[in-house]
């Protein structure tokens, strides 16, 4: 993970000592034998619901559960979630415990700490919501989508220039529910017009959360 070192700082200045300790933690739970398992799938779902920050959930799904290298947009969104996470989880000024308090620029500092009570945690957390689907961006030919659509009755997802090259042929696609297809017949895959906008065009495949909608955090 020394990728994060090169390109992604926090917005709250840390100390050399909490960044070493911040990464340091991350390595670790990245080697965990657990990430075959079922253990950092709940992890992932307690951090969900904690922060209430989907794109942290996802990012970290990806690095601790898939071991995938993210996009700096998914590097920031480790750091800058885990931030705010940590944050809320130290005593502060405005959230003392005892005469102890954490600065802003000590946060990282504490991540280990964060991080075990994380892990204890969640333990008795459920992870029956933590599923992905990969999603495919390339269209048959092997092209990266430019114009992703969907067709009534199947959940594939077609370049729109191959649809309407069927319709303008008189031609059906197998399975889908329309007889006679035509341009309103499609809608747009907006969803994966989002992701495609937010990938470097080297990623054939996405593990999407399965579960959006069915979820909210606890802020």
């Amino acid at each position: 993970m020394e990728f994060y070192f090169n390109d992604v700082v926090s917005s709250v200045q840390q100390s050399q000592k909490g960044l070493r300790a911040f990464f340091s933690s991350l390595y670790a739970i990245n080697d965990r034998e657990e990430r075959s398992g079922d253990g950092l799938n709940k992890v992932t779902a307690y951090i969900r619901k904690l922060s209430g920050c989907n794109p942290l959930a996802q990012s970290l799904h990806q690095l601790l559960c898939r071991n995938e290298v993210g996009t700096r947009t998914q590097k920031v969104a480790i750091v800058e979630g885990l931030y705010n996470l940590f944050r809320e989880l130290l005593p502060s000024l405005h959230k003392r415990r005892g005469d102890k308090i954490i600065e802003d620029s000590e946060v990282f500092e504490n991540a280990p700490v964060c991080w075990a009570y994380l892990l204890s945690e969640a333990k008795k957390e459920s992870s029956q919501h933590e599923v992905y689907v990969p999603i495919v961006l390339n269209s048959q030919p092997g092209e990266r989508f430019c114009d992703p659509v969907r067709v009534p009755g199947l959940p594939d997802v077609f370049e729109r220039e191959y649809v309407l090259q069927k319709i303008k042929d008189g031609e059906r696609i197998p399975n889908c529910s329309v007889e006679i297809l035509t341009e309103t017949s499609m809608s747009r895959a907006s969803d994966v017009e989002r992701i495609l906008l937010s990938l470097p065009p080297f990623i054939k495949t996405f593990p999407k959360w399965a579960s959006s909608g069915l979820v909210t955090g606890q802020k």
